[in-house]
């Protein structure tokens, strides 16, 4: 996490510099041109255009904040979902015989452990696979065993039931980790940063036959970068500062209620 969290400070801090830069950048040009011009009046146009390049960023901020939020929530909300699954299909073992229970519910409480232990790993590759392929093996015996189970009852109600239950609980393992890898193209980040850098110009070049203020510069460059560390935090919550440890607690729960 801490590794993350420096590479966000430092592209945060990047973009905090090169704000500052293109500012004092449209500070020069400004200044060039009103000596060319002899110091004659602004172009009209230029605030229509300044407004639009402003309105376009503004958006895109907002539009990478909400849809960051968006998945953070979409995440967190699958959590409790996949507890509800799990504990759903372990408790319809009781529609089992007692010596397939007694097989299936220590492969349960096997199958959430490999699940809380494979977030942590999950971008470390080599060890995400092998906590992955660990689950999927115990998922399968399950499986297995269920169907076993619910054949030798002898009611096609209890098959379909247990199946029913255990499945939804493996189609939540893919939903979840589908979610977690979903994340806006990079492309969208560039165009954050190339949009931010145009306005910082703009804004510098309109201020160019004024005194510098710059405490306006530096609150300016802070807030937008700020912002983007926030956004950045939000992809990616099991890395930064904003983090989906604490939404964990329900399969924790869980874990402890089949113990």
């Amino acid at each position: 996490m801490i590794a993350f969290v420096l590479r966000v400070a430092l592209v945060s801090t990047a973009m905090f510099v090169g704000l500052l830069v293109f500012v004092e950048v449209g500070r020069w040009f400004g200044s060039r041109r009103r000596t060319r011009l002899g110091g004659g009046p602004d172009d009209p146009s230029g605030s229509a255009i300044d407004a639009s390049v402003f309105a376009l960023f503004g958006l895109l901020i907002a539009f990478s904040f909400s849809g960051a939020l968006d998945r953070f929530d979409r995440r967190r909300g699958l959590i409790v979902t996949e507890a509800n699954a799990i504990w759903n299909a372990y408790c319809r073992l009781e529609l089992l015989p007692a010596a397939s229970q007694a097989e299936l519910r220590p492969l349960f409480r096997q199958y959430l452990a490999s699940r809380l232990a494979y977030y942590p790993k999950m971008y470390e590759p080599e060890k995400a696979k092998e906590e992955r392929d660990h689950a999927h093996a115990i998922q399968e015996e399950i499986w297995r065993q269920a169907v076993a189970g619910a054949r030798t009852v002898g009611t096609p109600a209890v098959l379909g039931i247990v199946t029913s239950s255990v499945s939804a609980m493996s189609d939540l393992e893919v939903e979840r980790i589908a979610a977690t890898h979903r994340h806006p193209p990079p492309v969208i980040f560039g165009m954050l940063l190339a949009v931010g850098f145009a306005a910082a110009f703009l804004a510098g070049h309109s201020t160019s036959g004024k005194p510098r203020n710059w405490q306006r510069v530096v609150v300016f460059s802070a807030s937008l970068s700020v912002a983007v560390f926030v956004v950045l935090n939000l992809e990616y919550p099991r890395l930064g500062l904003i983090h989906l440890g604490n939404a964990d607690l329900p399969l924790i729960e869980v874990l402890e209620r089949m113990r």
